[in-house]
């Protein structure tokens, strides 16, 4: 579950910078979805492991946007 507190409405100024980059955004959504829905990515060291998966409902909060559903 997303913890809606962590996030706060953008201001004017970064408004304008996501609708100048949303090229950017639709390009970075493929590559999540190409490379990253589904499958499972694991992080080594010496010791220990652990693995992540992606799911395509994790891309918003990676990016640190939220909006409600609706």
């Amino acid at each position: 579950m997303v913890q809606t507190s962590l996030f706060r409405n953008a201001n004017p100024k970064e408004r304008n910078q996501l609708l100048q980059h949303t090229q950017l955004l639709y390009n970075a959504v493929d590559y999540f979805k190409d490379y990253f829905v589904g499958k499972e990515v694991v992080y080594c060291t010496k010791d220990s492991h652990i693995s992540l998966r992606f799911s395509k409902t994790n891309f918003m909060y990676l990016c640190g946007l939220y909006y409600p559903k609706g």
